[in-house]
């Protein structure tokens, strides 16, 4: 059995077990500390894992992190630790092209090292549009872990996508996601400071965070390390 089939039988055991409540994190903000083990991970899309090797998209164009991408990508990390009992982090991804793009068509990635064994829980936290078209879609990412061949910096990734369902992203508008990756008895911890993706250093208050995008964003919320593709080809950021 593999490492992803593995995996994904613990979290559908963790699901016949747990018969337990949904803990939300408004957006920006941190889970509850005190989870106990009790969560739900049979959230529409919230842990699918695939096959290793297994991919959406393929790396079908050159990395690109200046003002010529038509989509930019914003990062920032909630869990700021070398060392955490949680992976916590919330993306946006502006559309900065003259004509909607379908949601369904990107995918944003995240490059870590895993480090915990399954069961293990991936779930999403709050998810919105912004600003011409408002709304809340938590139900329709499709979040999922894929393992990859290994290197010092990582041998997974998470992938952020969407469902049809979902519809189109205005110019000028902008997709968030929160999510977050932990062992589900909050017991095993994972070390973040050999994760390609990670960066200590994006930070901020909420009102930083929402000047993203903007001419006042942090410029410590912007990363090559997280990568998005649209419709199989890479548009921001570089693969490690």
């Amino acid at each position: 059995m593999n490492r992803a089939h593995s995996r994904a039988l613990g979290v559908m055991g963790l699901m016949l077990l747990a018969g337990c409540v949904r803990l939300d994190a408004q957006v920006g903000s941190d889970p509850p500390a005190a989870r106990g083990g009790a969560s739900n991970a049979a959230d529409a899309g919230a842990s699918n894992v695939a096959d290793s090797g297994a991919s959406n998209a393929a790396d079908g164009g050159a990395s690109s992190c200046d003002s010529a991408a038509p989509l930019e990508l914003y990062y920032r990390n909630l869990r700021a630790s070398d060392v955490t009992d949680l992976i916590n982090f919330i993306v946006k991804v502006e559309n900065r092209s003259a004509a909607p793009v379908p949601l369904a068509t990107l995918q944003v990635r995240y490059y870590f090292s895993d480090e915990l064994s399954a069961p293990t829980l991936l779930e999403v936290y709050y998810s919105d549009t912004c600003c011409s078209n408002k709304s809340l879609f938590k139900d329709q990412v499709l979040a999922s872990v894929h393992s990859v061949s290994a290197s010092a910096s990582a041998d997974a990734y998470f992938e952020i996508g969407f469902d049809p369902s979902v519809g189109e992203l205005a110019p000028g508008d902008s997709a968030q996601v929160e999510i977050g990756y932990s062992d589900p008895a909050s017991i095993a911890t994972s070390t973040q400071q050999n994760d390609y993706s990670y960066l200590a250093s994006a930070t901020g208050t909420q009102a930083d965070w929402d000047a993203c995008p903007g001419p006042d964003c942090r410029p410590t919320f912007t990363t090559c390390n997280l990568t998005v593709y649209q419709a199989g080809v890479l548009v921001w950021g570089a693969p490690p």
